[in-house]
């Protein structure tokens, strides 16, 4: 049985796919580094989904801030390991802050409160997981599909390529969305090792609400 990382993307225009995957591979290895600890890299594969919501990716070769197709964040290797601070503060208010919004915006029946303020911030900010909860229509070299369905495929069939391999996912931002609702809903038998979560949205009382939907 291999070791693999399978890395999930989260939203918004990304560069294209190989340079995505070397800058996320680089990032890990970085990573383990710091650890100090000797490792032997597992396989490594990235689960590319931008090119179903977004015409072309974002090009490193770009100069012009103002051009839609600009790289604005680029990977490049962390100078310093940061230091550890004390956020318990931090957490205590985040927590509370979590556990007013459920009660502000989350009835018992996982329905939402004030949905136009949510849609509105959708709609305007975050048209990609619009585009995923609504499985809009999207046209690729003349084939007619849906949005949401085709990016769950892509992770489908990657799990399902390895799945006889000791499975770690590491998901960023909606990809976390896009890997829970494929354990949860397409392949609910299916092990992996580890779901790691990276600045994930699955808390949110917008998410849960459209998970508790679908369930």
């Amino acid at each position: 049985m291999a070791k693999v990382i399978i890395g999930v993307h989260g939203l918004g225009n990304k560069p294209r796919k190989e340079l995505l995957h070397d800058w996320w591979r680089l990032a890990i290895v970085e990573g383990l580094d710091k650890t100090g600890v000797a490792y032997t890299m597992p396989m490594f594969e990235l689960v590319y989904w931008a090119d179903i919501l977004h015409e072309k990716p974002t090009d490193e070769t770009i100069t012009n801030p103002k051009d839609p197709y600009f790289l604005d964040e680029p990977y490049t290797p962390s100078k310093k390991t940061s230091i550890k601070k004390d956020i318990s503060v931090r957490k205590k208010v985040l927590d509370w802050f979590d556990e007013a919004a459920d009660k502000i915006f989350l009835n018992n029946d996982m329905t939402v409160n004030y949905s136009y303020i949510s849609d509105a911030i959708i709609h305007n900010y975050f048209k990609d997981l619009e585009a995923y909860y609504l499985n809009e229509k999207i046209i690729k070299n003349g084939i007619e599909s849906f949005a949401r369905d085709q990016i769950r495929e892509r992770l489908r069939k990657v799990l399902i390529k390895h799945r006889s391999d000791d499975i770690f996912i590491v998901s960023h931002s909606m990809g976390s969305i896009v890997a829970y609702d494929i354990l949860t809903f397409n392949l609910p038998d299916f092990e992996v090792h580890t779901f790691a979560t990276i600045g994930s949205p699955l808390g949110i009382p917008f998410v849960r609400s459209l998970i508790a939907l679908e369930k």
